[in-house]
């Protein structure tokens, strides 16, 4: 089985705390049947300050940690980037760790403020699409569900277009991951 969305990396935001805690974490995820994770730490400038070769450095070091123990999980790299005027400087300077690539686009883990849609959502998604980054919103449930259950014609285009698609966004990255993860962790992804 595959976790596609998970803060395994001790010390970096509000996953574990230290690295037993950390270590427990992955243990505990190979014993419910997760052979592959994706670490994908928060990116919010002000409060975590990560980035793509600070988490690159750390899932290094706590991948080369598993290995030791002789855990079985293997590692993939992302981040959940959340919404702010700073993502635009960090995609200039290939900062953002994406979750991978699809059909040209990148694909972004975006998360954005608990209970609400800041104004300028849809023009924040429309300037991802013209960069070709493909955004894929991480805890849907946490902006209220009015936004979810919205009809397209009450929704700008961009955003229509980002959130109409999540679930065939979803299995393009599921499949794209199948496809480059070493070949022992997909069985049971299917």
């Amino acid at each position: 089985m595959i976790d596609l969305h998970c803060h395994l990396l001790p010390g970096i935001d509000d996953g574990p705390e230290s690295l037993d805690e950390a270590i427990g974490l992955a243990a505990h995820a190979v014993k419910s049947g997760i052979t592959y994770a994706v670490v994908t730490p928060h990116v919010h400038i002000g409060r975590y300050e990560n980035d793509l070769p600070s988490i690159r450095r750390d899932l290094a070091k706590f991948q080369a940690e598993l290995d030791s123990l002789k855990i079985p999980l293997r590692l993939g790299l992302g981040g959940e980037v959340r919404l702010g005027a700073e993502v635009m400087d960090l995609v200039a300077e290939s900062r953002i760790p994406f979750l991978g690539e699809r059909d040209g686009y990148r694909i972004m883990l975006l998360e954005f403020p608990h209970g609400h849609i800041p104004v300028g959502a849809d023009k924040f998604v429309a300037w991802l699409l013209k960069n070709r980054i493909r955004p894929l919103i991480a805890h849907p449930e946490r902006n209220g569900r009015s936004w979810m259950t919205s009809t397209s014609s009450r929704l700008s285009s961009p955003w229509a277009a980002c959130c109409s698609s999540l679930r065939a966004r979803w299995k393009a990255v599921s499949a794209s991951l199948r496809a480059s993860a070493p070949s022992t962790c997909c069985a049971a992804a299917g």
